[in-house]
Order: C-alpha cells, then sequence, then structure tokens
C-alpha cells in the first residue's frame, strides 16, 4: 500500500500558506473510512502540528457494527487514547473522542481502529468491522502529511492519471489493481482491498465491501467488479494486472438490460 496514492475525504475552509505549514482558523476536516478487523484493521492519518495547535478528534461509527477507538501518536513519545469518551452511541460502545494541544512541532498519528484491535486484539469480532467518520477541528498552524485515500476525486469522469483501471465519465468509483491487490475507492473512504495473493483459480465471489460492490473471479480468468447503483449496475471486467484490456458495461437494474459498453485497451 505504500506506493499507492491518497485520497482526502473532505476539506472544509480557507487556507492560507505558511512556510512551516497551513494556518486554519478553527478548520474542520472530516473523513469517512471502511474497516475489516482480519484484512484492515486501522486507518493512519499523518499531520504535522506547530507546537501549540488546538486539536480535537472524533471517532464516530458511520455503519456496520463498529465500537470505535483510536491512538494518536506524536513526537517526544506524545501518546493518548480513547474509547468510548464521544457522545455519539454505536452499535457496540459509543464513540471516541480526543481533545489535545501539541506540546511540540512535529508529525503525528491519528489511528482510527476500533475497541477490538487496539485493546482486545480479537480482529475476528465483528465488532472491528465498518464504516467510521473521522473529524478533527484544528486550531493553529498543521499540515496534511500523508492520507489513507487516494488523491483524485472519483466523480465527473476525470482520470488524472493516477493508474485507475476505470477512468470512465460517470464511474460510481475508482477501481485499481497493482503488483500486491485490488482495491477500490468511493470519495473519501475505501471500499475494499484484496490481495492478489488471495486469488485462486476457482471462479466466484472474492469480496464485498461494505456498501455492496463485489469483486469476482470469472470462469475466463478475468476479475471483474459488480456495484448497483441506482436504477443501474456497473461492470468492470479486465483480463490482469496490470491490465491490457478493461471493459465497462452498465446494466437497468432491474431487467438486466445492457445500457453502454465500452471496451479499453491501456
Amino acid at each position: 500500500m505504500n506506493a499507492k496514492r491518497w485520497l482526502a475525504g473532505l476539506f472544509a475552509g480557507v487556507a492560507l500558506l505558511a512556510a512551516a505549514g497551513t494556518t486554519l482558523a478553527a478548520t474542520t476536516l472530516s473523513y469517512t473510512g471502511a474497516l475489516v478487523g482480519e484484512t484492515h484493521p486501522w486507518d493512519d492519518f499523518i499531520f504535522y502540528f506547530d507546537a501549540g495547535t488546538s486539536v480535537t478528534v472524533l471517532l464516530t461509527c458511520v455503519a456496520g457494527p463498529l465500537d470505535p477507538e483510536m491512538d494518536i501518536y506524536g513526537p517526544g513519545g506524545f501518546y493518548a487514547n480513547d474509547d468510548d469518551s464521544g457522545s455519539y452511541s454505536c452499535v457496540q460502545g459509543d464513540s471516541a473522542f480526543l481533545a489535545f494541544v501539541a506540546p511540540v512541532a512535529g508529525d503525528y498519528t491519528i489511528r482510527a481502529s476500533s475497541y477490538e484491535i487496539i485493546s482486545d486484539n480479537d480482529p475476528t469480532d465483528e465488532n472491528a468491522d465498518g464504516v467510521y467518520q473521522l473529524t478533527l477541528t484544528i486550531d493553529g498552524v498543521y499540515r496534511i502529511v500523508r492520507l489513507p485515500f487516494p488523491e483524485a476525486p472519483v466523480w465527473g469522469g476525470w482520470n488524472p492519471g493516477d493508474g485507475r483501471l476505470n477512468p470512465d465519465p460517470g464511474a460510481p468509483l475508482a477501481i485499481y489493481c497493482d503488483a500486491d491487490s485490488v482495491y477500490a475507492y468511493f470519495p473519501g473512504y475505501r471500499e475494499f482491498d484484496f490481495p492478489l495473493s488471495a486469488i485462486g483459480d476457482a471462479p466466484g465471489l472474492l469480496t464485498e465491501g461494505p456498501t455492496g460492490a463485489r469483486l469476482y473471479r470469472l470462469d475466463t480468468g478475468e476479475l471483474q467488479v459488480n456495484y448497483a447503483h441506482g436504477s443501474e449496475e456497473y461492470v468492470l471486467t479486465w483480463d490482469a494486472c496490470p491490465a491490457t484490456t478493461t471493459t465497462t458495461r452498465v446494466y437497468d437494474a432491474a431487467t438486466r438490460a445492457l445500457l453502454s459498453e465500452f471496451t479499453r485497451r491501456p
């Protein structure tokens, strides 16, 4: 995953550039992601903060049985943790909340995870799975160092050359396949990340994301992602990683009538 590009979920506020970073007055940043205890147990968000920068962090559950918990690591041995101090109730436990003033300048890692991973060490527990929202309020100088999402918007068919398989106008999600895994993103969060080493020869469903995107291996040996959204089903089929041929099809979800089809040979 280190070579993959990263995507910010939502930026709010007006930035003023400064030599040490970006100064924003009580700016709020919000990101949404999905966790799976056994395969993707946490997301790390890394920010630079000047000494004296005031930060509050709220980690809430959005979907699934996720029981949020977070760690924050910083320079000079800085560490903070919270499980249930937030005011939002989840299926299991409550949201996590931390407030701190950066004691020294440097990079701070905010780890969005679950009680089952951080405190209970049980990735098989269903409460380690689900969609979260991480919200930061920052008063002071900061800079985004690294986010766990690709850096390009998905909607509108804009292809910034980030290596996605499907730079198609109106594509509902971005799909990638590199030397390590097949992964898919919606704007702001990861839908799934499936290792190539776990793909066998047998055809069938390989994984399904929390919002319903499904990855298949076909009996032809090809890989395929299906995603139903609204009245349509979006289907992307490709031959290998890296792909030499991709085919995009859009179906009427109710009648299964083929609405459009396009084959691309990169």
